[in-house]
Protein backbone atom coordinates (compact mmCIF):
# COMPACT_ATOMS: atom_id res chain seq x y z
CA UNK A 1 0.00 0.00 0.00
CA UNK A 2 2.77 2.31 0.81
CA UNK A 3 4.56 1.98 -2.69
CA UNK A 4 0.78 2.33 -4.45
CA UNK A 5 -0.11 5.73 -2.52
CA UNK A 6 3.88 6.93 -3.06
CA UNK A 7 2.98 6.22 -6.76
CA UNK A 8 -0.41 7.57 -6.52
CA UNK A 9 -0.14 10.14 -3.79
CA UNK A 10 -3.37 11.56 -5.32
CA UNK A 11 -5.24 8.48 -4.14
CA UNK A 12 -4.32 9.35 -0.27
CA UNK A 13 -6.46 10.53 2.14
CA UNK A 14 -6.02 11.51 5.59
CA UNK A 15 -9.41 11.92 6.95
CA UNK A 16 -9.61 8.15 5.95
CA UNK A 17 -6.34 7.12 7.48
CA UNK A 18 -4.73 5.95 4.22
CA UNK A 19 -1.73 7.79 3.31
CA UNK A 20 1.78 6.57 2.67
CA UNK A 21 2.94 7.60 5.56
CA UNK A 22 0.31 6.13 7.81
CA UNK A 23 0.27 2.63 6.14
CA UNK A 24 4.45 2.90 6.54
CA UNK A 25 4.26 3.39 10.22
CA UNK A 26 1.20 0.95 10.44
CA UNK A 27 3.25 -1.70 9.02
CA UNK A 28 6.28 -1.18 10.85
CA UNK A 29 4.08 -1.11 14.37
CA UNK A 30 2.88 -4.99 12.96
CA UNK A 31 5.99 -6.01 12.13
CA UNK A 32 7.94 -4.69 15.50
CA UNK A 33 4.72 -6.47 17.07
CA UNK A 34 5.03 -9.97 15.07
CA UNK A 35 9.09 -9.45 16.00
CA UNK A 36 8.09 -8.93 19.91
CA UNK A 37 5.68 -12.21 19.65
CA UNK A 38 7.85 -14.00 18.16
CA UNK A 39 10.82 -13.25 20.58
CA UNK A 40 8.62 -13.71 23.83
CA UNK A 41 7.78 -17.29 22.56
CA UNK A 42 11.42 -17.79 22.21
CA UNK A 43 11.99 -16.51 25.51
CA UNK A 44 9.33 -18.87 26.62
CA UNK A 45 9.92 -22.20 25.32
CA UNK A 46 13.43 -21.51 26.79
CA UNK A 47 12.68 -21.03 30.39
CA UNK A 48 10.33 -23.48 30.19
CA UNK A 49 13.37 -26.00 28.49
CA UNK A 50 15.64 -24.43 31.28
CA UNK A 51 12.84 -25.02 34.09
CA UNK A 52 12.29 -28.84 33.06
CA UNK A 53 16.04 -29.46 32.45
CA UNK A 54 16.66 -27.55 36.18
CA UNK A 55 14.03 -30.16 37.92
CA UNK A 56 15.65 -32.98 36.22
CA UNK A 57 18.97 -32.49 37.74
CA UNK A 58 17.67 -31.45 41.00
CA UNK A 59 15.02 -34.59 41.45
CA UNK A 60 18.07 -36.38 40.17
CA UNK A 61 20.40 -34.88 42.82
CA UNK A 62 17.87 -35.64 45.50
CA UNK A 63 17.20 -39.00 44.71
CA UNK A 64 21.47 -39.58 45.19
CA UNK A 65 21.04 -38.04 48.21
CA UNK A 66 18.60 -40.33 49.36
CA UNK A 67 20.38 -43.39 48.15
CA UNK A 68 23.38 -42.12 50.13
CA UNK A 69 21.02 -41.88 53.26
CA UNK A 70 20.25 -45.39 52.82
CA UNK A 71 23.74 -46.72 52.51
CA UNK A 72 25.04 -44.28 56.16
CA UNK A 73 21.76 -44.97 58.08
CA UNK A 74 19.70 -48.10 59.24
CA UNK A 75 16.47 -48.79 58.48
CA UNK A 76 14.96 -47.90 61.85
CA UNK A 77 16.91 -44.33 62.40
CA UNK A 78 14.77 -41.85 63.01
CA UNK A 79 17.47 -39.41 61.64
CA UNK A 80 15.50 -39.66 58.24
CA UNK A 81 12.82 -37.35 59.65
CA UNK A 82 15.13 -34.88 60.01
CA UNK A 83 15.40 -34.17 55.92
CA UNK A 84 11.71 -34.74 55.86
CA UNK A 85 11.98 -37.97 55.16
CA UNK A 86 9.52 -41.06 56.12
CA UNK A 87 11.94 -43.88 58.53
CA UNK A 88 12.08 -47.02 55.63
CA UNK A 89 11.72 -49.19 58.66
CA UNK A 90 8.11 -47.67 60.22
CA UNK A 91 6.43 -44.93 58.09
CA UNK A 92 4.60 -42.19 59.33
CA UNK A 93 1.59 -40.64 57.51
CA UNK A 94 2.47 -37.11 55.63
CA UNK A 95 1.97 -33.97 57.23
CA UNK A 96 -1.40 -32.16 55.97
CA UNK A 97 -1.74 -30.08 52.49
CA UNK A 98 -1.78 -26.15 53.74
CA UNK A 99 -3.26 -24.62 51.29
CA UNK A 100 -5.04 -25.95 47.69
CA UNK A 101 -6.34 -23.96 44.61
CA UNK A 102 -9.22 -25.04 42.27
CA UNK A 103 -9.86 -23.10 39.06
CA UNK A 104 -12.34 -23.41 35.78
CA UNK A 105 -9.78 -24.90 33.38
CA UNK A 106 -13.08 -24.09 30.62
CA UNK A 107 -14.85 -27.05 28.74
CA UNK A 108 -15.87 -28.74 32.14
CA UNK A 109 -12.37 -28.92 33.20
CA UNK A 110 -10.76 -27.91 36.73
CA UNK A 111 -7.32 -27.46 37.58
CA UNK A 112 -6.30 -28.01 41.14
CA UNK A 113 -2.97 -26.75 42.50
CA UNK A 114 -1.45 -27.56 46.24
CA UNK A 115 1.51 -27.07 48.70
CA UNK A 116 3.80 -30.34 49.10
CA UNK A 117 3.21 -31.92 52.56
CA UNK A 118 5.93 -33.30 54.77
CA UNK A 119 6.55 -37.00 53.48
CA UNK A 120 3.86 -37.15 50.76
CA UNK A 121 4.30 -39.82 47.79
CA UNK A 122 1.53 -38.96 46.10
CA UNK A 123 -2.57 -36.96 46.31
CA UNK A 124 -5.64 -38.66 46.00
CA UNK A 125 -8.46 -35.63 45.20
CA UNK A 126 -11.83 -35.86 45.87
CA UNK A 127 -14.68 -33.96 44.11
CA UNK A 128 -18.24 -33.09 45.40
CA UNK A 129 -20.69 -31.44 43.22
CA UNK A 130 -23.38 -29.16 45.01
CA UNK A 131 -25.28 -27.85 42.19
CA UNK A 132 -26.64 -29.08 38.94
CA UNK A 133 -28.60 -31.91 37.74
CA UNK A 134 -26.67 -34.54 39.50
CA UNK A 135 -25.88 -33.48 43.11
CA UNK A 136 -22.78 -35.64 45.12
CA UNK A 137 -23.77 -36.88 48.85
CA UNK A 138 -20.35 -36.67 49.73
CA UNK A 139 -16.88 -36.40 48.17
CA UNK A 140 -15.98 -38.61 46.05
CA UNK A 141 -12.78 -40.17 44.10
CA UNK A 142 -11.36 -38.23 41.23
CA UNK A 143 -7.71 -39.75 40.82
CA UNK A 144 -4.35 -39.76 42.15
CA UNK A 145 -1.49 -37.60 41.76
CA UNK A 146 2.25 -37.73 42.12
CA UNK A 147 2.82 -34.15 41.36
CA UNK A 148 1.50 -30.82 42.59
CA UNK A 149 -1.41 -30.03 40.31
CA UNK A 150 -3.94 -31.95 37.87
CA UNK A 151 -6.63 -31.24 35.63
CA UNK A 152 -9.75 -33.14 36.58
CA UNK A 153 -12.38 -33.95 33.65
CA UNK A 154 -16.14 -34.47 32.85
CA UNK A 155 -17.76 -31.58 34.61
CA UNK A 156 -20.85 -29.49 33.29
CA UNK A 157 -20.31 -26.14 32.85
CA UNK A 158 -22.69 -23.89 35.54
CA UNK A 159 -21.72 -26.71 37.64
CA UNK A 160 -20.49 -25.72 41.58
CA UNK A 161 -17.92 -28.47 42.45
CA UNK A 162 -15.74 -28.52 45.93
CA UNK A 163 -12.48 -30.33 46.20
CA UNK A 164 -9.99 -31.23 49.06
CA UNK A 165 -6.67 -33.54 48.73
CA UNK A 166 -5.58 -36.13 51.06
CA UNK A 167 -1.83 -36.20 50.78
CA UNK A 168 -0.22 -40.04 51.12
CA UNK A 169 2.69 -42.29 51.66
CA UNK A 170 3.33 -46.23 52.49
CA UNK A 171 2.51 -44.87 55.98
CA UNK A 172 -1.44 -43.72 54.99
CA UNK A 173 -2.93 -40.98 54.68
CA UNK A 174 -2.51 -37.78 55.99
CA UNK A 175 -4.78 -34.89 56.99
CA UNK A 176 -7.36 -33.20 54.49
CA UNK A 177 -7.16 -30.07 52.75
CA UNK A 178 -9.06 -27.44 53.16
CA UNK A 179 -11.87 -27.35 50.94
CA UNK A 180 -12.30 -25.20 48.23
CA UNK A 181 -15.26 -24.39 45.56
CA UNK A 182 -14.85 -23.39 42.40
CA UNK A 183 -17.90 -22.79 39.26
CA UNK A 184 -16.85 -24.94 36.19
CA UNK A 185 -16.63 -23.40 32.75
Amino acid sequence: MKNYFTTNPTTESADLSATAAIVAAAHTAISNARTAVNTAEFNKTNAKKTHKDGYKSLRKRVRGFITELGTLLADDDTRYELFGLNVPANPSAPEGIPSLTATAAGDGNLHAQWAYATRMTGTRLLTKRTTGATIDDDFINSGTADGLEKTLPGFVAGVIVQVKAIPYNDGGDGPESPVVQVTVT
